[in-house]
């Protein structure tokens, strides 16, 4: 089986639905995976994991998939780096456990490496010749931060400025470091926005200078934000569906607001 033993149309208008063997044939899963996911980038955790000097944080990159076991470390300067939590030794795992740590050392043989990856010592090698070299060191992968999301990559091909273009030009306007800064742990962040499934609040909008070329997202999108900004037990509720403010239309329109008919809608999380 080659990649290519079908044809992709660069015109959508001649695009067709991809072969069913490319969801369910395992030696496609195997090519994408190489192709495609280890190729790109990924999200390698939240930046609070790793926010104190000496903070140490394993994670495996797309568990199911890629399964890469890596670390996050924060030196003593406050410097972020993301490492192969792979001994080079014998390949066991170094880092074990979230928590702090002065360096890092693999319990299998003692290899002892520091923050930022670097080989420290080995028991019982110090007169080895040749010993220790680059070759010794934990290998560091990039790393990018987006907001208070970090993301990684085993090669990514494609620079992370130019991967993340698109979310930064759609979401650039939330301030997503600031959704947890300004709310305490346990607190309730909510965005109220514009329903754009809503006709007259589209056309509200157009007829608005101040919303000229404004950009209106889903519940789903902002829910989505919010979801990669860390907050928990996300809900989305629609409201102003009925104009009259009487008791009676106030319960209907409790009763109708998980539809996606009101004029806005608002999307809550806890921090």
């Amino acid at each position: 089986m080659t990649p290519r033993d079908f044809e992709i149309d660069k015109d959508i208008r001649r695009a067709s639905t991809l072969p069913a063997r490319v969801y369910s044939d395992p030696e496609y899963f195997e090519l994408q995976k190489d192709r495609v996911f280890a190729r790109s980038w990924q999200w390698a955790g939240d930046a609070s994991r790793v926010k104190a000097p000496g903070r140490v944080a394993p994670f495996t990159l797309l568990d199911g998939c890629l399964n890469e076991p890596l670390v996050l470390t924060s030196d003593d300067e406050g410097t972020v780096r993301c490492l192969s939590n792979v001994c080079t030794h014998r390949g066991a795992i170094v880092v074990e456990g979230e928590g702090h740590a002065r360096s890092l050392r693999c319990r299998y043989h003692g290899r002892k490496y520091a923050l930022d990856g670097k080989f420290v010592s080995m028991p019982e090698f110090d007169t080895t010749v040749g010993f220790p070299s680059e070759k010794d060191n934990l290998p560091q992968l990039p790393l990018e931060r987006f907001g208070p999301l970090l993301f990684s990559g085993l090669a990514p091909e494609m620079t992370f400025d130019e991967w993340i273009a698109p979310v930064r030009e759609r979401a650039s306007f939330m301030p997503l470091d600031e959704f947890v800064r300004v709310v305490r742990p346990g607190g309730l962040f909510c965005v109220i926005e514009h329903n754009p499934l809503n006709p007259l609040t589209r056309l509200a909008v157009m007829r608005c200078e101040f919303d000229r070329d404004a950009a209106l997202l889903r519940a789903g999108q902002t829910r989505r934000l919010l979801e990669d900004a860390g907050l928990r037990k996300i809900d989305t509720r629609y409201f102003v569906l009925l104009p009259w403010a009487t008791p009676l239309m106030r319960r209907i329109e409790r009763g109708l607001r998980k539809l996606p008919f009101g004029a806005q809608y608002v999307a809550c999380g806890v921090v």
